[in-house]
């Protein structure tokens, strides 16, 4: 089994302990559930600063890694800050750990490096800035219906954009 695989499948078993918090008797922010929630941001982590090694991965499955890790992060520091943003845990991290499978599923899929032009200063905050973006989005909560409609269609278009390219590129034309 390749390298790639075994990271791929210890950061979605991190994510599914969190996945199943609310099965416990007494379901509560308590020890157990900050521990189980750090090891749910801290394989998806693990996985893209392994996989990474100092250089950008342009594949899908890697965007899909590096959107679970950046998601789990805010929604972890958002959990800390909101006392009612814990009970959200089993549903994120369900969410996630689809998006895991998703990119477990196209992660043998060859990958084109990132090219040289592309390299520099901005790329790095142009990547790092879309990736926070795209993460708090993903955990944004709205109440009413028309703010939830307007925060879908907005998740809808960013989904197209960023990890829609990545799918267009690296399978449709592959």
């Amino acid at each position: 089994m390749p390298e790639n695989m075994l990271y791929s499948l210890s950061a979605l078993v991190a994510l599914v302990p969190s996945v199943l918090l609310p099965l416990r008797r007494d379901h509560r922010p308590d020890f157990l559930f900050w521990m189980v929630l750090m090891v749910a941001v801290a394989g998806p982590l693990n996985w893209v600063l392994a996989s990474m090694a100092g250089a950008w991965r342009t594949d899908l499955a890697t965007t899909l890694w590096v959107t679970v890790a950046a998601s789990m992060g805010i929604f972890a520091v958002i959990a800390i800050l909101s006392r009612e943003a814990w009970r959200l845990t089993p549903l994120v991290s369900a969410y996630m750990a689809v998006l895991g499978i998703i990119a477990i599923i196209w992660g043998q899929a060859p990958h084109k490096p990132l090219g040289e032009v592309a390299s520099g200063g901005w790329l790095g905050i142009h990547i790092t800035v879309s990736v926070v973006t795209y993460a708090v989005v993903t955990i944004a909560g709205l109440r009413g219906r028309k703010a939830a409609s307007i925060a879908l269609l907005a998740y809808l278009l960013l989904t197209l954009g960023y990890p829609g390219v990545k799918f267009v590129t690296d399978v449709l034309l592959a």
